[in-house]
């Protein structure tokens, strides 16, 4: 039972923790890079596949679910690097610009070039599931104690 308890403060600590991530994608120095490579799978949710284009690659509006896959590349100090982390976000239905092969892209670098990200910020999307689970399970935990200490 007191996983349950753990479990719920694991989750929400995890949402804190990604939202405050997040928010130091926005130190992150600014450098100069270039789309190496772009791949899109995009399907309807019915199962089906869509023939045309998703807003990241057209800039229009679509009832498509879109998944990106974006290879960079940029240079820091003579070396090269190469990366495919969009940002801390799902690569799912992002809203970004249009992105072309061979396109120059600002390329957000951590200190240190541990990481970097074509988007800065999080994606509140999984803080706002990682929050809502953990306090859920706290809930029921609450719940099942109760309910116990009740029939005992």
């Amino acid at each position: 039972m007191n996983r349950l308890r753990t479990y719920g403060l694991v989750s929400i600590a995890a949402s804190l923790a990604f939202f405050a991530l997040g928010l130091l994608t926005h130190t992150f120095e600014a450098v100069p890079g270039k789309i190496v490579d772009l791949k899109e799978i995009f399907g309807s949710s019915g199962g089906g596949s869509s023939t045309y284009k998703s807003p990241i690659l057209s800039g229009r509006e679509s009832p498509t679910e879109s998944w990106i896959s974006v290879e960079y590349r940029y240079i820091v100090n003579g070396n090269e690097y190469n990366s495919r982390l969009i940002g801390l976000y799902l690569p799912v239905n992002l809203s970004m610009p249009s992105f072309e092969k061979g396109q120059d892209v600002t390329v957000y670098l951590a200190p240190f070039n541990i990481a970097s990200v074509l988007k800065r910020g999080a994606d509140l999307r999984i803080v706002f599931a990682l929050f809502v689970l953990g306090i859920c399970l706290l809930i029921f935990y609450e719940w099942a104690t109760k309910t116990r200490k009740e029939n005992a």
